[in-house]
């Protein structure tokens, strides 16, 4: 899972608190250059910031201070590749600081190079072993990197030196969601609450959690409180949703997927599940509509062709169901979906054979996959294949398909 929060401000908020502090006895030029890029930053005039910080370097090239602030500065400018070039300059000339391998572990975190970013944070935490925010940057480190269980070791670690820490508690629980430790989740999520008992991310993850326990009801109530602390967070609305479906309440969920996109108009997922309840409420038309938007912003869209399909199959516009399956074939070959819809929309094509065709090949993709025994039984009837479609009738009941055994009891002897 992906917590929902701003990862480069949290990391920039850490690499701020890390910030080098320097006195000096007699002004420099090169240190006047220094403090004059450090008066910009501080306004937020970042270009002028790296003119003074470059003016520095120029004056003395062994200036560490200089090339850590000018490297910061390219970060917030998104020249990831010059801030990190300024960061191995500043370790190459001190590699005994810790907040420099600090820094560059958060560039290398933001670029995803979550490997090289665990490497600095180890010789961090060799070079100071007692900083809990470190060891919080290798817990997320670790999490994003999928190796869950040392993500945490780490977090427990910040936890042992700080018993009050926030965001080490967020990131454990979300490292334990993955490990699925579910109730080990539920626990460290209770505690940042009594630590922050207004904080809406809280009460999603806990909703979240709860989802994946199937708690669907205990879900819905920390969902509703997440909006209520915080009712412009997208993805509670999404994921509300997603609750509201599961429980049956499918106005529900059309509603809260409308608030999501109200919050985020390419939120292609909401518009897609938007789809899917309008097509559970019969309202082809509006599904069409929806399925139509996702489209447009990804052509790629697998599932938003099948379930286009679906609805045009419905409204029997066989042409148009087929052009959207044939497509979703295009795009993934061995989508079993894909191939059984398809099939039953040759069935009543009358284009049994087709069908047929299209009932195996979903078989042939999954052997497990019930629904395909019972669609092709159906066509072999209609091609009068009785013992082929007895064979599938006898699957489709091991599989507990409805039917099934009726149909076999009215063809099979």
């Amino acid at each position: 899972m992906k917590i929902d929060m701003n990862l480069k401000m949290y990391l920039f908020v850490l690499l701020m608190l890390k910030g080098v502090t320097c006195s000096f006895a007699q002004i420099s030029e090169a240190q006047q250059h220094f403090i004059d890029g450090n008066r910009f930053a501080k306004l937020l005039r970042w270009e002028e910031a790296i003119g003074e910080y470059s003016l520095a370097i120029e004056k003395n090239v062994d200036y560490v201070e200089a090339y850590l602030a000018r490297g910061k500065a390219y970060q917030i400018r998104g020249f990831n590749e010059k801030a990190m070039n300024d960061y191995n300059m500043a370790i190459k000339l001190n590699p005994n600081n810790p907040t420099f391998y600090d820094v560059r572990a958060n560039l290398k975190m933001l670029m995803d190079n979550y490997t090289g970013a665990i490497t600095d944070l180890n010789e961090a935490i060799r070079l100071n072993p007692s900083d809990s925010i470190t060891m919080l940057e290798m817990g997320l480190a670790r999490l994003n990197n999928r190796n869950y269980q040392e993500s945490v070791l780490e977090y427990s670690k910040s936890i042992e030196i700080y018993p009050e820490f926030l965001q080490a508690y967020i990131g454990r629980a979300a490292a334990y969601i993955q490990l699925g430790k579910f109730d080990a989740a539920i626990i460290d999520i209770d505690k940042a609450i009594s630590i922050r008992d207004n904080y809406a991310l809280l009460y999603f993850l806990k909703g979240y959690t709860l989802f994946k326990m199937n708690s669907y009801n205990e879900a819905l109530s920390y969902y509703d409180k997440c909006i209520l602390l915080d009712n412009e967070l997208e993805l509670a609305w999404f994921n509300r949703a997603v609750v509201k479906k599961k429980i049956g309440d499918i106005q529900g969920a059309i509603a809260d997927n409308k608030k999501a996109l109200e919050l985020d108009q390419q939120n292609i997922i909401a518009l897609y599940n938007k789809g899917v309840a309008y097509s559970k409420l019969k309202d082809y038309h509006q599904s069409l509509v929806d399925f139509g938007k996702v489209i447009e912003i990804n052509d790629e869209f697998t599932e938003a062709y099948i379930n286009r399909g679906y609805a045009k199959k419905n409204l029997m516009d066989y042409q148009g169901a087929l052009a959207d399956y044939n497509k979703a074939c295009e795009i993934e070959p061995n989508n079993k979906l894909a191939k059984n819809d398809r099939g039953s929309l040759y069935v009543l094509m009358k284009d049994y054979q087709s069908a047929i065709n299209d009932f195996t090949d979903a078989i042939l993709l999954d052997s497990e996959f019930a629904a395909p025994y019972f669609n092709r039984a159906l066509a072999y009837l209609m091609v009068n294949k009785t013992n082929e479609a007895c064979a599938d009738l006898q699957k489709a009941i091991q599989f507990n398909i409805d039917n099934a055994t009726t149909i076999k009891e009215m063809y099979c002897k």
